[in-house]
């Protein structure tokens, strides 16, 4: 499993970028898959690789996992399990889901992701995840979302 990279909400874009090439360079030299995924440090948000995701998922990991795409882009495919709450409704609904539980929030980019990471520790969350990958280039997510891969 890859590590998870903590990363300061307000990092300038250079450091976001060092902080990512780190991570990249230490997943090669962590070959233990049986590794659990270490929570987020206050005050930061911990990245997660789409392996690590898969790996909760097929875990069964309880954890909330959202969605913030567009409702539109959630109907042509989203992974099983997640809920749909767009970046735009997500303040007034994060009363949907619970502050202390686990959130991994994905988006189609990796950049709104780390937005609602910001928003949600705002109102109180902090074992927070994002998904530090494009949601679509994940290897097995569109198998998931066809239900062509069950886990």
């Amino acid at each position: 499993m890859s590590p998870l990279t903590a990363v300061r909400h307000k990092l300038p874009m250079a450091a976001w970028f060092t902080v990512l090439l780190a991570a990249v360079c230490a997943s090669g030299c962590d070959s233990s898959s049986s590794a659990q995924p270490r929570p987020p440090v206050a005050g930061l948000y911990a990245a997660l690789a789409p392996e690590d995701v898969w790996q909760m998922i097929a875990r069964k990991e309880v954890f909330d996992l959202v969605d913030v795409r567009s409702a539109q882009e959630y109907a042509v495919w989203h992974l099983p399990g997640a809920v749909s709450i767009p970046y735009a409704q997500l303040a007034q609904r994060a009363g949907e889901l619970n502050p202390r539980t686990p959130t991994v929030i994905y988006c189609r980019t990796g950049v709104t992701c780390v937005s609602a990471c910001q928003l949600l520790s705002r109102l109180g969350f902090s074992n927070l995840y994002y998904l530090n990958a494009y949601a679509e280039d994940w290897p097995f997510a569109r198998e998931m979302a066809s239900g062509s891969l069950v886990i």
